[in-house]
Order: structure tokens, then C-alpha cells, then sequence
């Protein structure tokens, strides 16, 4: 009986097998549950057959004279219609009713792994924060100290850089995972130029370091309805992309471009003239973690690999759209296309 033991443990402690015995179940049910169906009908066929052919002969035999209403063929054929009609109806509404069924056992398990992860990456990424920053810290006030020789300071210099790109990745996993609960986050009219604003202020140091000029161009009133520090995230990492993968010290553009369509949607455009991205790399950079060749190296430019992940949810938590065109050595330029406020259904909080 140790087989029966290992399998009922497995069944207990593995949820894509307790998935699968749950499938195979159902999938068993409902063979029972149609060879039962066909039986009932067959029943059901014969004794309608059976009741109107003793009807008519005993209608004959009483009076031979009488002229019957139906014949025999349009007694078989008024039987058969209906009951096919029967046994269809029936059959359709058994098999969506079972495959809704398989569907809901299939997917649970997966649901639950995913919803455990976004768990553990949340807890992790939050009990991550506090060691970090006081690494950082204790890092930062060993450089003041007189009696660190040069070398020293060279390579603690290199260790604080590598926290703070650390602790980006850190925010971007918690800002993800905050992407993911969205019963939590409140949709209001928002003004997206003063979004840009906003992001464009904030990145302008990091812009002038990089001597990369930001400029905006569009409308001063264009308005969707949305999450402001959401929205304000999306264009800070767009924008942080341009800055990161264009080439230093020369005096380059990004433009951060906002106009209607007349369509009722909203265009963001952030165009750069950086290094561009491959054809090949084009299809799977919103992916998390995905490294594209070797001039877009992490290690390199800093960047944790989420940015363009975070932007693809925000935008399908905004019913938004993202183009992206790009060619190598050329720059890249990424569309935003966001529905107006006039065309959003009103309400709080997007469903899910």
C-alpha cells in the first residue's frame, strides 16, 4: 500500500496533480453523465414511438373507417425532430457547463502560484529595503573617514553604486506588485501634461548629466482618467530609457510629445536618437528581466530591466496601448495611446 500512500500525499502536497486527478475526475463524470443522457433519451424516443403507434392501432381497430391525421413515417419523423432537438439543446449546455468547470480546476492552481508570488516578491522585496539602506549608509560614512586610502574609496564608491541599482530594482519589483492589486488604486481625471511635467522636473539633473536635452512639445490641456503618480511613473521611465540609451555628452534631444488624435485618444510620444533597439529584441523588451544585445547591457547603463514592463501594465491598467519603432543607431521613439477622459466609463476603480 505504499503506492497508494505516495500518491495520496502527492495529491495533497502537489497542486498541478491534485489539478489533473480534479480533470480526470470530471472528464470521467461526464462520460457517466452522457452515456446516462443517451439512455434517458433513447428511453424517452421509444416510449413516445411506442404510445403513438398503440394510439393509432387501437384507433384503427375500433373503427376501421377512420382516416388517420398522420402516417406512420410522419410519426417516426415528428419523434426523431424533436428529440434530436432535444439531445442537442442538452448536450450544449452540458458541455459549457463542463468545460467552464475543467477551466476553473485547471487554472486554479496556477492562479494560486501566481498570486503566492506576487506575495513572496512583495515580502522580499520590502524586507530587502531596510538592510540595504543601511549598508548604504554605514558605506557612505566610510568614505568621509580620513583613514580610507584612495583605492578604498574607489572601490566603495563602486559598492554604493551597485546598492542604488539594487534598491531601483527593489522599487520597480514593489511598484509591479502594486500594479497587481488593483482594487487598491483610485482613477480620477488627470491633466497628462502636468504629468510630464512633473517627470520631466524630476529627471532634468539626471538629463543635464548625461547631456541629453528633454523637451516637450504638445498641448497644456489634454486629459485622461487615470492614476496621477501611475501615470507619472510611466512617463519617468520613459523618459529615464531615452536618457539612459542615448549617447553622453552630446548635447542630443529627447522630445516628450503630447497630442489628440481626433478619435478620441491621447498620444505620448518620448523620442530619442540613442542606439535603438534590434528587430528581434523589439518583440519581447516589455518582458521582465529581458536582455536585449550587448549595447543595452544592465551592467552598463544601470537599468534593473523592469522599466518597460512597469510601463506596459500601467498602460493596460489605462485601457492604453504601447507602440514602440525603433532602429539601431537611428533612436527609438515610444507611443503612448491613452482613451480621453470623455470616452472612459466613469468610475472609481478600474475592473478587473
Amino acid at each position: 500500500m505504499g503506492w497508494a500512500t505516495a500518491l495520496l500525499d502527492k495529491y495533497h502536497f502537489d497542486i498541478y496533480f491534485r489539478a489533473q486527478v480534479h480533470v480526470a475526475t470530471l472528464q470521467f463524470s461526464y462520460l457517466i453523465f452522457l452515456l446516462l443522457f443517451f439512455w434517458l433519451t433513447l428511453n424517452k424516443t421509444y416510449d413516445e414511438l411506442k404510445d403513438n403507434l398503440i394510439e393509432n392501432i387501437m384507433a384503427v381497430i375500433s373503427d376501421p373507417a377512420i382516416e388517420l391525421s398522420e402516417t406512420l413515417p410522419q410519426i417516426v419523423n415528428k419523434s426523431s425532430i424533436g428529440d434530436v432537438l432535444y439531445v442537442f439543446f442538452g448536450l450544449a449546455v452540458a458541455t459549457i457547463i463542463f468545460n467552464y468547470t475543467i477551466a476553473l480546476f485547471t487554472f486554479k492552481p496556477i492562479g494560486n502560484a501566481l498570486n503566492l508570488q506576487k506575495r513572496f516578491i512583495g515580502n522580499v522585496a520590502h524586507e530587502l529595503r531596510t538592510p540595504l539602506s543601511l549598508l548604504k549608509t554605514n558605506t557612505e560614512v566610510a568614505l568621509i573617514t580620513e583613514e580610507v586610502s584612495e583605492s578604498m574609496k574607489e572601490i566603495l564608491n563602486e559598492n554604493i553604486e551597485e546598492i542604488d541599482r539594487i534598491s531601483n530594482i527593489i522599487n520597480n519589483l514593489l511598484s509591479l506588485n502594486a500594479l497587481f492589486q488593483v482594487d487598491t488604486i483610485t482613477f480620477v481625471d488627470v491633466n497628462l501634461k502636468s504629468a510630464i511635467e512633473t517627470s520631466v522636473q524630476s529627471l532634468r539633473d539626471r538629463a543635464r548629466s548625461q547631456g541629453v536635452i528633454l523637451k516637450i512639445k504638445g498641448s497644456k490641456h489634454l486629459v485622461v482618467h487615470g492614476n496621477k503618480s501611475a501615470l507619472e511613473q510611466l512617463v519617468t521611465n520613459l523618459i529615464k530609457n531615452a536618457i539612459i540609451y542615448s549617447p553622453k555628452n552630446k548635447n542630443l534631444p529627447v522630445y516628450v510629445t503630447i497630442s489628440p488624435d481626433n478619435l478620441g485618444h491621447i498620444n505620448l510620444t518620448v523620442k530619442d536618437r540613442g542606439i535603438g533597439i534590434e528587430r528581434k529584441d523589439l518583440f519581447r523588451i516589455m518582458e521582465p528581466f529581458y536582455r536585449a544585445e550587448e549595447s543595452r547591457k544592465r551592467e552598463e547603463t544601470g537599468s534593473s530591466g523592469l522599466g518597460l514592463t512597469i510601463v506596459n501594465e500601467i498602460a493596460k491598467l489605462h485601457r492604453a496601448n504601447v507602440f514602440i519603432k525603433s532602429a539601431v543607431g537611428e533612436g527609438t521613439s515610444v507611443r503612448v495611446r491613452f482613451p480621453e477622459a470623455a470616452h472612459w466609463i466613469a468610475h472609481s476603480k478600474i475592473p478587473l
